[in-house]
């Protein structure tokens, strides 16, 4: 879930030999300078004269998403399972709750296995920190429709 950009979100399934990677992009915000002035609240406007203020609005109600399903290979499920155990995802904490921000990135990775379940969420994965994290979910973006989005 990015700040700036419309949240992206990936399924990978294997339902026995069928490999899916359902895609969607999530639209809950919109750049309020693009609003016309009956689409902005008092706050925005008064921003907007002052040229301050929020950069967002945050629209839950009038979401739009984008849905896709791609059809993947079994060597692409395999190298998948191959990140999750080389990096060790089902012993990376779930949460960091001391760390969020405002300008970056949510970046969500579940799994579910029969009787299994394990989530692991991080703000802003990078190369310094949670870099086997970003690893994992770099390739499901790369895999998807969505591999030439902004990443932060």
């Amino acid at each position: 879930m990015r700040s700036f950009h419309p949240a992206i979100v990936l399924r990978l399934e294997k339902q026995n030999r069928d490999i899916t990677l359902v895609e969607k992009k999530v639209t809950l915000i919109e750049p309020w300078k693009e609003l016309s002035d009956d689409e902005l609240t008092e706050e925005h406007r008064k921003s907007k004269k002052e040229g301050s203020g929020p950069t967002m609005v945050y629209r839950p109600d009038s979401a739009t998403i984008e849905p896709n399903i791609r059809k993947l290979t079994e060597s692409d499920w395999k190298h998948f399972e191959k990140l999750i155990n080389e990096h060790s995802f089902k012993s990376m904490s779930s949460t960091r709750a001391w760390e969020w921000g405002t300008d970056g990135s949510e970046w969500i990775l579940e799994q579910h296995k029969k009787g299994v379940y394990h989530v692991v969420n991080r703000w802003s994965p990078n190369k310094r920190q949670y870099s086997e994290f970003r690893k994992i979910g770099n390739y499901l973006i790369d895999l998807s429709s969505f591999k030439n989005e902004e990443r932060y």
